[in-house]
């Protein structure tokens, strides 16, 4: 949204609809990275005294970072539909990000479906046959 576009007299950034998608998004991105340091701080703190994670708690992790990718997914496709047409060229920054996002989120260790599961048998008591 760098370049100053105008909408019916408007520039893209002045437009309510744009600052609203824009604080939606931001939101979603800083809580996304609530929830990484939250783990990142259990993890360094289980290190330093020794201890080894449960199970529960790697569960959970997995389940966690797979949820990151989702909601920061929803933050940069928000942009994207906001962005409209001109969002969709191949030289938009918003585009590229989009591209990488999902890229990113492509991998398996990101999927929302695979990693859910796991966490989800956990909480209902169900054993699961899986890598944690």
């Amino acid at each position: 949204m760098k370049h100053q576009r105008n909408v019916f007299g408007s520039k893209i950034p002045e437009l309510q609809n744009i600052q609203m998608r824009a604080s939606e998004s931001s939101a979603e991105i800083d809580a996304a990275q609530l929830v990484a340091d939250y783990h990142i701080a259990g993890l360094q703190g289980a290190a330093i005294s020794g201890l080894s994670s449960d199970r529960a708690s790697l569960l959970k992790l997995q389940r966690d970072y797979a949820y990151i990718s989702q909601i920061c997914q929803s933050a940069v496709a928000r942009l994207v539909d906001a962005s409209g047409a001109g969002g969709l060229n191949k030289d938009s920054a918003v585009n590229l990000n989009q591209a990488y996002m999902k890229g990113a989120s492509a991998h398996l260790t990101m999927g929302w479906d695979a990693n859910c599961v796991p966490y989800g048998k956990f909480l209902l008591g169900i054993e699961h046959q899986g890598l944690i």
